[in-house]
């Protein structure tokens, strides 16, 4: 892997009001499962590369938020929440 960083799957802060949005709204979910988004290992348990287009975008950031709402609608538990992570996780250290 080129340029690898130890890799937030849901961002820490978001840049501009929209990702700040998203990354509060993600928290919240995060926190409900008792899941730190900043420092828990369940949400930096990946290293990916870094400076790869949509890597830190609108949309990935969107798609991220998505699934945990999905976890979350269909009644998951936080094992299901954390795997749901993994698998983010997984998505964004194949990123090319």
């Amino acid at each position: 892997m080129i340029d690898p960083h130890a890799h937030h799957i849901l961002f820490k802060k978001g840049l501009g009001q929209k990702q700040k949005e998203l990354v509060a709204e993600g928290q919240e979910i995060l926190k409900r499962y008792g899941i730190e988004s900043i420092i828990g290992e369940e949400n930096l348990l990946v290293w990916a590369p870094n400076r790869i287009a949509g890597q830190h975008g609108i949309d990935r950031l969107q798609h991220i938020v998505d699934k945990l709402k999905e976890v979350d609608s269909f009644g998951g538990t936080r094992e299901k929440m954390v795997d749901m992570l993994k698998l983010l996780g997984e998505e964004a250290a194949s990123m090319k």
